[in-house]
């Protein structure tokens, strides 16, 4: 805003003939005339704003942008994003005009952190801002690759086209994300219910037995007096393993955060984790392919592809990888050359993407990639809760009939002797 504006009051006339009104800082009536048939309103009356006004109304501006930004930063979920963007589609594909297509969105919305950020981006739409210059200035709402991608729709005229390849994208990494938790989630939470139930049996149940045995006089079997010796242990070092444990974790979460070679070797760590290893190599493979055909299809060069894939990749190893490939095709290497450094890249991959260069549909070829081994986290997942279910409650049901066996080992032996 230049030094010598003001701020007018004025009343005008939009594509509906409906009579609307409203402030704008302008350098004369002239600019904002201009400015506001930019945005197909009519003038039809203006005035200089009071300074007392015109200064409350900057300081209540920059509050609530300030506020706006702050709240939607904090509040608004990927998920809050997706759905706005599918919204966004569909009222564009009905040939609804952008500035009423936000009007819309922000009427039908219930999270009180997306209406100010609505009503933020409309804002900077009717000052003239692109809509990928709109979504930029919210912050970390939107993802830089997001706002790079709508700006090429927006370039290349094809916005809503680019605005449902986005959509379709996100939706894919976030069957991508469910499915890998759901392959951790399952057995986890019976894990921890099997050890929940053996604390219990050896913090509570254990010990009444000890008691009996005690009155009884008798001497116990070595397997019974091994039970009651962890029982012991286990109720007077609980706390300082759990203790321990718990600063085993934030130290390794710190230095997972603050140390690449940390960072670097539990990456490379998680993906040779017997069992569940596979379920996160897929779930990254998946991903690589899915975002590097979405980013390809939109036009964006190979090479600004995979400098924005090394940003937004979760594992370090494949972040550096994404890097190196980078350098190699800026030396003019292929891309499937490229991959053959890397053995967390499998053949199969190597293969398709350089038929994908050769026949000219490498965004095809990587979308099928990414579907390929979506399908295969998925088969993972339906087998290892087929298989680990049975398998863990099987051995719940060892560990708990071993201990129950050793409790009345020392009854039977007593039996018998009377």
């Amino acid at each position: 805003m230049a030094k010598n504006s003001s701020t007018y009051l004025w009343q005008g006339k939009d594509y509906n003939g409906k009579i609307i009104e409203g402030q704008e800082s302008a350098q004369d009536a002239d600019s904002l005339r201009v400015a506001l048939r930019q945005r197909n309103i009519k003038l039809l009356h203006t005035d200089i704003a009071p300074h007392r006004l015109q200064h409350a109304i900057k300081k209540t501006t920059l509050g609530t942008l300030l506020a706006t930004k702050h709240v939607s930063q904090q509040q608004l979920k990927s998920s809050d994003v997706s759905h706005l963007l599918q919204q966004l589609t569909l009222l564009l594909r009905a040939g609804v005009p952008i500035l009423q297509c936000f009007d819309i969105l922000n009427q039908g919305q219930n999270k009180s952190a997306v209406k100010p950020l609505l009503s933020e981006i409309k804002r900077d739409l009717e000052g003239g801002l692109s809509l990928s210059d709109s979504l930029r200035n919210q912050g970390r709402c939107f993802d830089p690759i997001l706002c790079n991608m709508i700006a090429v729709g927006e370039y290349s005229g094809s916005l809503n086209k680019m605005l449902e390849n986005i959509v379709h994208h996100r939706k894919k990494i976030e069957t991508l994300q469910r499915n890998l938790k759901r392959a951790l989630i399952y057995p986890c939470t019976i894990i921890i219910i099997s050890l929940l139930v053996i604390l219990i049996l050896f913090i509570w149940v254990v010990p009444q037995f000890e008691k009996l045995f005690h009155d009884f006089g008798a001497e116990l079997p070595s397997y019974t007096q091994l039970l009651i010796q962890i029982s012991h242990g286990i109720k007077d070092n609980g706390m300082i393993f759990i203790s321990m444990s718990l600063t085993l974790i934030f130290i390794t979460r710190y230095s997972y955060r603050r140390h690449p070679v940390m960072q670097r070797y539990l990456d490379r760590t998680a993906l040779h984790i017997p069992i569940f290893g596979k379920a996160y190599h897929c779930s990254l493979l998946a991903r690589f392919n899915c975002t590097l055909s979405t980013l390809v299809s939109a036009g964006i060069p190979l090479l600004d592809c995979l400098n924005k894939m090394s940003s937004i990749m979760p594992n370090l190893i494949f972040k550096e990888a994404c890097i190196s490939i980078m350098n190699d095709v800026h030396a003019g290497a292929s891309l499937s050359t490229s991959f053959r450094k890397f053995h967390y890249f499998p053949n199969l991959m190597q293969d398709m993407i350089r038929t994908g260069e050769e026949s000219g549909n490498l965004s095809m070829i990587l979308n099928n990639l990414s579907e390929v081994y979506n399908e295969e986290l998925e088969q993972w997942v339906e087998a290892m809760n087929s298989l680990l279910e049975p398998l863990i409650i099987s051995l719940l049901g060892l560990i708990v009939g071993s201990i129950i066996l050793a409790m009345y080992l020392p009854i039977f032996k007593l039996s018998s002797i009377i």
